[in-house]
């Protein structure tokens, strides 16, 4: 087997791992009982849409982003006690271009939450976003619980108790 051949296999196995973790079994519409249900629904709607935003543009507003990455998902959170040192806060899925600004009102209110930013996202960063929530919330054991509301808000609203 030649090295493009081995390497495609790669590739393949690779996207077989992602699909088996972020699309479980093919739902019915409507059947989104859980965070754990509406985050993958929400990550497969987003599927591999090209990322808009350029390197040095905030993916919230499109103005200029400032010097350096800010998180989506806050290094503040405290799902346990190993958050100080995780990871998955500390990784690249968790840092983005933004304008101090922007950064700011998303940090005081959440991605889904800041009214200013609706719809205005990066398919790219809110993947991100959902990623680091996925781990986050399965941390905290509440990933199979039943959210009140049964949109993308839900995940805003399952990790405001931690910041």
């Amino acid at each position: 087997m030649g090295a493009p051949s081995a390497l495609l296999l790669g590739v393949l196995a690779a996207l077989s791992v992602l699909l088996t973790w972020f699309l479980p079994v093919a739902r019915r519409a409507g059947s989104i009982r859980t965070l754990r249900d509406l985050i993958h629904e929400r990550y497969a709607k987003l599927g591999a849409l090209a990322d808009g935003a350029a390197s040095g543009t905030c993916v919230y507003c499109g103005g200029p982003a400032g010097p350096a990455q800010r998180d989506l998902v806050p290094r503040s959170i405290r799902v346990s006690p190993r958050c100080a040192s995780c990871d998955v806060l500390r990784s690249i899925d968790n840092r983005v271009p933004a304008c101090p600004a922007c950064s700011d009102r998303v940090a005081a209110a959440g991605v889904y939450e800041a009214p200013e930013l609706a719809g205005g996202l990066s398919p790219l960063a809110e993947r991100r976003y959902l990623k680091t929530a996925l781990r986050c919330l399965g941390c905290a054991g509440v990933l199979d619980t039943v959210p009140q509301e049964r949109s993308v808000h839900a995940v805003d609203a399952a990790l405001r108790p931690y910041l």
